[in-house]
C-alpha cells in the first residue's frame, strides 16, 4: 500500500496503521451483524485487544494525533457513543501546536528584547 507521508514525525506506515486500528471496531460489527460470527464474548475480547492497541499508538504518537483526526468524522464505531467518539476527536486535535521552526530568528534574536512602548525605536534603521 503505498501512503504519503504528511509529517515528517510519522513513517510511511502510521497512516494507514491508524487507518487500520480505528477501522477494526466496524469490521467487528459487520461480523457480529452479519452472524458470520456469533460469540458476543469473541466481540469483547477482540475490542479489548483493539483498545489496548489504539492506546498504545495515541501514546507513540500523542504529539501528532491531530494529523490523523479526520477519522473522527466517521461515524461511532458500535461500541462508543457519539459523546465518546467526539470527545476523542477533539483531543486528537487539541495535539495540534505551532511550533517556531529552529532556524526561524524573531525579533528577539535580531534585535533583542522591546520595553513596552519602545517598538519604533527597536526597529532596524532607528536611531
Amino acid at each position: 500500500m503505498e501512503c504519503v507521508s504528511i509529517n515528517y514525525g510519522y513513517d510511511e506506515l502510521e497512516i494507514p496503521r491508524a487507518l487500520f486500528l480505528w477501522g477494526i471496531p466496524y469490521w467487528i460489527d459487520f461480523l457480529i451483524d452479519y452472524s458470520i460470527i456469533d460469540d458476543p464474548g469473541w466481540k469483547a475480547h477482540q475490542l479489548r485487544i483493539t483498545q489496548a492497541l489504539q492506546s498504545y499508538f495515541s501514546n507513540a504518537y500523542k504529539s501528532h494525533l491531530w494529523e490523523l483526526s479526520f477519522i473522527h468524522d466517521w461515524a461511532p464505531p458500535g461500541h462508543l457513543t457519539s459523546t465518546d467518539w467526539k470527545k476523542e476527536g477533539q483531543e486528537w486535535r487539541d495535539t495540534f501546536s505551532i511550533h517556531r521552526p529552529p532556524f526561524f530568528l524573531d525579533q528577539f534574536d535580531l534585535i533583542g528584547p522591546v520595553e513596552d512602548g519602545d517598538e519604533e525605536s527597536a526597529m532596524p534603521g532607528s536611531s
